[in-house]
């Protein structure tokens, strides 16, 4: 009885989040094509879609990974987040890398090339946020998951609506998306902490005690690569 109820509470949680998400989502979106206008948001479109074709090399299912593993042994969430922490930063160089050189191949102009570097810093720190949400969702936590996404959304408005009431346009919203999700990625973390009281200290003796190295290459470093070569 108490695993329907966890059931039905996670996914009530997540369900009602997803649609005041999407409501507040989609009001943001109407602002932003209004106050930028039909070229500059032609350009945002782009900018969004073209990142979102190299997301998949900066996580390649890892995400998933964290909460198949974790909720089988939720003890070693210090090991994967540091682990996968290093692995999804090598490949957001990857796949940034990936970006610079297409958009550049393909001669757009000055300004929509440099707006997609900034969507691609922006999409590349999302895929870092996924990973601390699924920590939650391993623990099965869809609570804490829900609160930070409305609460996350509901943060995102004044920027925005700043930086369009303002007159300003692509780039600077841009740069007002990318501080958000780097403020968002901290957020995550320092609630992640307080979850898991013991989790900083762990996190950081991980990652900076070469005893811990042997560990790295033979347990969850290993499975976390060849979970990425899989897929």
């Amino acid at each position: 009885m108490n695993t329907i109820k966890t059931i039905a509470k996670n996914t009530g949680v997540l369900a009602i989040s997803q649609v005041i998400t999407s409501i507040l989502g989609f009001f943001l979106l109407i602002y932003i094509a209004r106050y930028l206008g039909e070229v500059e948001y032609g350009k945002y479109c782009f900018a969004v879609s073209f990142t979102a074709l190299f997301i998949i090399f900066a996580d390649l299912g890892i995400s998933n990974l964290i909460i198949r593993e974790l909720a089988r042994n939720k003890e070693l969430t210090s090991e994967y987040l540091t682990n996968v922490s290093i692995i999804k930063l090598i490949l957001s160089f990857v796949a940034f890398g990936s970006i610079l050189l297409t958009i550049n191949l393909m001669d757009y102009p000055a300004d929509t090339t440099y707006a997609v570097y900034l969507f691609g810093i922006y999409t590349i720190l999302t895929s870092f946020a996924l990973t601390f949400r699924a920590i939650f969702q391993a623990f099965e936590k869809m609570e804490f998951d829900a609160v930070v996404m409305v609460i996350e959304k509901i943060i995102l408005i004044p920027p925005v609506l700043f930086v369009l009431l303002s007159g300003y346009g692509l780039i600077e919203l841009a740069y007002a998306l990318c501080l958000y999700i780097c403020r968002n990625c901290k957020r995550h973390y320092k609630l992640l902490c307080r979850f898991d009281k013991d989790l900083k200290t762990k996190t950081h003796d991980q990652f900076f005690t070469l005893e811990n190295t042997g560990y790295w290459r033979d347990t969850v470093w290993f499975k976390c690569v060849i979970w990425c070569f899989i897929l």
